[in-house]
């Protein structure tokens, strides 16, 4: 019995989505969903099974989908990109927003209440529960599904997802505000139900977190490898990254794919990769050496016991990294400097063959940058290292690249 705990962080939950792909893909059954906010939201549309709605729910997000006003000033706002003309609006915007006592969110519970298919969702006969903090009792709530009066549950959504700056949520008389400002990972409720395998698909969400004791649970965390954006970062370019985070990042805790940034399903072996850094060129070695201030080595014994540990200093390796994991982060880092798509299942030779046929990862203009009159006693500062950061690593990676 497996239960899905879903973090609170507005538009970062669009994270949520790419996970909730790969995990269909997987063919791993989810019987009880709990989450926060946005959290608790997507658990709706979780729980009522319907992926191809909520899936095009985000991909279409757009901020007149979640509060009214001007749309094109909000995607401004949003974008930080704005022009002097904006301003007045902006004020006229900012009045209006403290007269009403925040942002009008009437598109959002539109959309909840015409999507959210509650009947569906009581049907399953899964547990569902969320968070919410009474303002009127100057509480917080954790509910379950059973708990909520018939029909009402868009209300309560709306309850747990009420941010500080939308206008407060009142229920039956009562007031109430977001749940992450008590709980925006609300494992507690799962494992009250009995749970013990929970997946917790955390957001880069804003919030408090209550502890749990997580004797007798087994936890499975998925955590972004990347940055999903602002909180209200509601434009299109943002939520399909962080859709697609979220599905190659769950792809790769199951399916343990290697690499921090990039998908790697097919890695040669350590030994391959000592073979290779020992074929590099010895006069390379010598000018690395150089830049390094280290004198009076055998290339081999400088390459394996000074460069390729300052090489796992300057990628921020564990001390522990295999050299293969050593070779596939240099990759990796000229993959990104070269703008190669992350987003993708890619073996390690792909990878390699891609990079080396990318333009050069540094430009000779720029190794001319790089101060060789300093006394080596100052070439082991790390102020230094970071000035020569993009000629070592990227001088390292075209050696071992020739070799592969």
């Amino acid at each position: 019995m497996a239960g899905l705990v879903l973090e609170g962080g507005g538009a970062k939950g669009s994270y949520h989505m790419g996970t909730w792909k790969a995990l269909r893909e997987l063919g791993i059954e989810i019987d009880g969903v709990a989450g926060t906010s946005i959290g608790a939201i997507n658990g709706a549309y979780i729980l009522q099974d319907d992926f191809e709605l909520a899936w095009e729910i985000w991909y279409n997000m757009k901020p007149s989908l979640v509060f009214n006003g001007d749309e094109k000033l909000m995607d401004k706002i949003i974008r930080m990109d704005l022009e002097t003309e904006d301003l007045n609006k902006i004020r006229a915007s900012f009045k209006r927003f403290i007269a009403e006592g925040g942002l009008d969110i009437t598109p959002l519970r539109r959309l909840l209440k015409s999507t959210v298919r509650e009947e569906v969702i009581r049907r399953s006969q899964k547990v569902f529960g969320f968070v919410t903090v009474s303002l009127t009792d100057f509480k917080p709530l954790d509910v379950y599904l059973s708990e909520v009066p018939d029909g009402m549950l868009a209300e309560y959504l709306m309850a747990s997802a009420n941010l500080p700056v939308f206008k407060l949520e009142r229920i039956d008389g009562k007031l109430y505000i977001d749940g992450g400002f008590y709980d925006n990972l609300p494992v507690r409720l799962l494992q009250q139900k009995g749970f013990k395998e929970i997946i917790c698909v955390e957001s880069q969400g804003l919030g408090l977190k209550q502890k749990f004791d997580s004797a007798g649970l087994e936890i499975t965390r998925l955590y972004p490898s990347g940055d999903l954006g602002r909180t209200l970062e509601v434009i299109p370019e943002t939520l399909h990254r962080n859709m697609k985070m979220g599905y190659f990042d769950t792809l790769k805790h199951y399916r343990k794919y290697k690499g921090s940034q990039y998908y790697v399903d097919q890695l040669r072996d350590n030994f391959y990769y000592i073979e290779r850094f020992s074929q590099m060129d010895e006069a390379v070695i010598g000018k690395l050496a150089e830049l390094l201030g280290i004198k009076d080595k055998s290339p081999q014994r400088l390459l394996f016991e000074d460069l390729i540990p300052k090489l796992c200093e300057l990628l921020k390796l564990d001390a522990s990294a295999s050299y293969a994991e050593i070779a596939l982060s240099l990759m990796e880092y000229g993959a990104e400097k070269v703008g190669i798509d992350r987003f993708r299942i890619i073996s390690d030779v792909a990878l390699s063959k891609e990079v080396l046929s990318s333009e050069p990862l540094i430009q000779v203009e720029d190794r001319k940058k790089i101060p060789g009159w300093l006394p080596d006693v100052l070439k082991s500062n790390g102020l230094y290292l970071n000035t020569i950061r993009d000629q070592l690593l990227a001088t390292v990676l075209e050696e071992l690249l020739k070799t592969t």
